[in-house]
């Protein structure tokens, strides 16, 4: 099966921490986040495709000097299918894996979790369907996104044994820089979580970030600005 990607970038010492990784952008996103980093990664069809074994021989090119593969996009399990038979090939190479999603794609994420090491995921904003919406700028079915959201958390929760678990909070100014969101969002998750990094992605000052790590550390002790 096929992936479609827009970059690959080689030797990279942050995307993983205390690893050396390939980091692989992924194309495509069902979402539409105002803040959203790589938003020319969001249409999928601009991009070429690759058969996975393209990129396990490029692994194979730089695996003297390669710990891990990180895999971004855009909202890499719009490809689920494709990247579980990447996956695999990956683990058969001794490679750690790491996979950053908003999830979207519970199910996906349910099927990937043998074979990852590591899962970032972006929440948002706190779990109520219309402002969880609002954040992501998303067009379809609030209780669809919301209802997704909620099950990736579970299948990390329950299944997510021998993964490390962190959670990405976008903090993005009069969308969710309050204490009450950002100590919401951490309770929700604070039994299964092993890191929370709160993401500066708007103009938010950097007194505030620091109030709102004091709210995180409540329930996360790992808490951190990334």
């Amino acid at each position: 099966m096929n992936l479609r990607y827009a970059s690959i970038v080689d030797y990279d010492s942050d995307a993983y921490p205390g690893k050396t990784s390939t980091v692989i952008y992924l194309a495509g996103c069902p979402l539409n986040c105002p803040y959203c980093p790589t938003p020319e990664l969001i249409k999928a069809d601009a991009f070429d495709e690759k058969a996975a074994a393209y990129f396990l021989y490029h692994l194979d090119s730089v695996k003297h000097a390669t710990d891990a593969v990180v895999i971004r996009g855009g909202e890499p399990l719009v490809q689920g299918n494709a990247l579980i038979e990447f996956c695999r090939g990956v683990k058969k190479k001794g490679f750690s894996i790491k996979l950053e999603t908003a999830g979207f794609y519970p199910e996906s994420l349910n099927d990937l979790l043998p074979f990852l090491d590591f899962v970032s995921m972006a929440i948002k904003a706190p779990l109520r369907k219309e402002v969880y919406a609002a954040s992501c700028n998303f067009r379809g079915d609030p209780e669809l996104l919301l209802s997704n959201a909620l099950r990736s958390l579970t299948f990390l929760e329950k299944r997510g044994q021998g993964v490390f678990k962190e959670f990405v909070i976008p903090v993005s100014a009069g969308l969710n820089d309050s204490p009450e969101a950002i100590g919401e969002i951490a309770e929700y998750v604070a039994s299964f979580a092993d890191r929370l990094v709160l993401e500066r992605v708007g103009e938010v000052p950097e007194e505030k970030m620091q109030e709102l790590l004091i709210y995180a550390k409540r329930s996360v002790k790992d808490s951190i600005e990334g």
